[in-house]
């Protein structure tokens, strides 16, 4: 004991440090402390258990409630059969080369299954097909005829034409030649009518010169008057021969002139037998050309033929390839591969299964319950399928005394097998009545409760979207936000995050069950959007996101 108070004297300065720095920390923390928080020691004896977080958007989905015919229900056998069986067969004679699919393998519209020897159904193909080429190019040499008479015809027309031109300028020649020759016989004329004035005047001179001379003997005159007589005979004898000369020259003009009429005469004739020769090889053009129109025609119309009858040939070769008209299954090899078939003998067996047929065979006396719409429940090991009744066979079996009924469902996975055998429950129609999913209703401790997905509220000053805002450590709290919690004083969060709708509790009654209807006789209306999964944790005006809503 006296150690301890040796230590404590010895140490006095520390341990009066230590106990002031609590109380200082005491202090500082009991001035600085959030109002509403909890110490450590408050903390480890909360009930937690009794907090709740603030109600965010909880997911669910839900179904409408509506009426519904809650009748009877019986289970039958049935029956399923594929969509649509498709047989393979061949159309020509020949052998099975080779076969590519098995019997579960899976086909599309269009592939190739099998494969047919066929010689003589493809060398009639080739053939065919050569002589549709063969056919072709008589029609390309046609065609080339028809240009090269086109051309002909065009350079006849020409000529034509050039000959026309020519014979006009031909007889534009002649009429001037004509025209040349009029003048210069005038001219001759004119001429003839000057020389015989110059003969005369030189025949009147010459007993003037005799009668001079006599004169000028007797010395009547002198001889210069006789030698002006004789230079007039002279001048006179020299006009004559002028004018002889002058019309030798216009004589010779006027044969010139002639000569060219008449080759102007001879060049119309030969331009207008032009014009004839060019206008009969016109027409012997035309008539060419229509002789090569009509081969053009002819070979065009075998070339027709002969590409119609390839492709008819090369269709019916085509006939050795089986290609499936549909989607769907392969069920049976009937022949294999090695084997003669002929046309119509089944190859290949495919079912159509994306859909599939359930056949249930219904007593006569129970069809009066049933119509085209009516529900029955397909039965499985795992989990059974409510179907619609789609089709209602107009004949009944008079031995069994049954009417066939069907229901066509899309078959997910191939898991349904046509020839395979099932039960139905067959949900016969009654009085209709308002019903809900059998997943909507919870038992409580008040009784069978459904939550409804109702319309958020909305107010006049401010929408669903902060409409409540609360505290996570205190959830009763419930005020418009953003701010602070009025006891803690901890940030206020939003309670409805934007949602459209918010969970409604409602208490019911409930009746009869039929499969996953159950019949509600109060506390829900038709229409409402009962929630049928999703529900476990929901408390009153919760935020909801609705996988199905619209």
């Amino acid at each position: 004991m006296s150690s301890i108070f040796l230590q404590i004297r010895k140490h006095w300065f520390t341990l009066a440090l230590l106990v002031g720095s609590i109380i200082g920390v005491r202090l500082y923390v009991a001035a600085n402390r959030i109002p509403g928080s909890v110490t450590v020691i408050e903390a480890q004896s909360m009930d937690m258990s009794t907090m709740k977080a603030p109600v965010g958007l909880a997911e669910v989905t839900t179904e409408i409630a509506r009426t519904r015919g809650m009748g009877e229900s019986f289970t039958l056998p049935a029956t399923i059969k594929a969509l649509s069986d498709e047989d393979v067969v061949v159309r020509i004679a020949g052998r099975v080369s080779r076969i590519l699919v098995y019997p579960g393998d899976e086909v599309h519209a269009g592939q190739l299954l099998a494969e047919l020897d066929a010689p003589d159904v493809a060398a009639t193909a080739d053939s065919a097909r050569e002589m549709a080429n063969s056919k072709g190019a008589e029609v390309l040499v046609s065609h080339s005829e028809v240009v090269h008479h086109h051309h002909l015809k065009n350079q006849a027309a020409a000529t034509a034409k050039q000959s026309s031109i020519a014979a006009e300028r031909a007889q534009i020649d002649a009429e001037t030649t004509d025209i040349a020759v009029t003048q210069a016989q005038s001219e001759v004329k004119r001429a003839a009518s000057e020389v015989a004035d110059k003969v005369a005047e030189f025949k009147a001179i010459l007993p003037m010169v005799e009668r001079q001379r006599s004169l000028y003997k007797q010395g009547a005159i002198a001889l210069e008057e006789l030698q002006q007589t004789i230079r007039d005979k002279e001048q006179g004898d020299a006009r004559l021969n002028g004018a002889r000369a002058n019309q030798a020259m216009l004589e010779q003009s006027v044969s010139i002139a002639q000569k060219r009429q008449e080759s102007a005469h001879r060049m119309v004739d030969e331009a207008k037998a032009g014009v004839v020769i060019a206008k009969i090889g016109i027409d012997q053009a035309d008539e060419a050309l229509a002789q090569a129109k009509s081969m053009e025609a002819a070979r065009q119309y075998e070339s027709a033929g002969a590409r119609a009858s390839a492709s008819s040939t090369q269709s019916v070769s085509g006939f050795r390839h089986l290609v499936a008209s549909s989607s769907g299954v392969v069920s049976e090899r009937v022949v294999s591969p090695g084997t003669a078939v002929m046309p119509g003998q089944v190859v290949l067996r495919i079912q159509s299964v994306e859909y599939v047929r359930v056949q249930v065979e219904v007593p006569i006396v129970q069809t009066s319950m049933i119509h085209i719409g009516s529900s029955l429940e397909l039965l499985g090991e795992d989990k059974s399928r409510t179907l619609t009744i789609t089709s209602i066979f107009p004949d009944a079996d008079p031995q069994s005394r049954t009417v066939r009924v069907e229901a066509l469902i899309t078959n997910p996975g191939h898991r349904l097998h046509p020839g395979q055998f099932a039960r139905v429950k067959i949900m016969a129609s009654g009085p209709q009545q308002l019903t809900i999913p059998t997943d909507a209703v919870v038992s409580a401790s008040d009784g069978n409760v459904v939550w409804v997905a109702a319309p958020a509220p909305v107010t006049k000053d401010h929408d669903a979207t902060d409409t409540d805002w609360t505290c996570t450590m205190h959830p009763q709290v419930s005020l418009k936000g953003p701010g602070k919690c009025p006891i803690c004083k901890m940030d206020l969060v939003k309670r409805i995050m934007g949602s459209k709708f918010i969970a409604a509790r409602r208490v019911v009654s409930v009746g009869s069950t039929q499969g996953k209807w159950v019949e509600v006789n109060n506390g829900i209306r038709a229409g409402d959007r009962v929630i049928t999964s999703g529900q476990t944790d929901l408390t009153e005006g919760t935020a909801l996101k609705i996988k199905d809503a619209q």
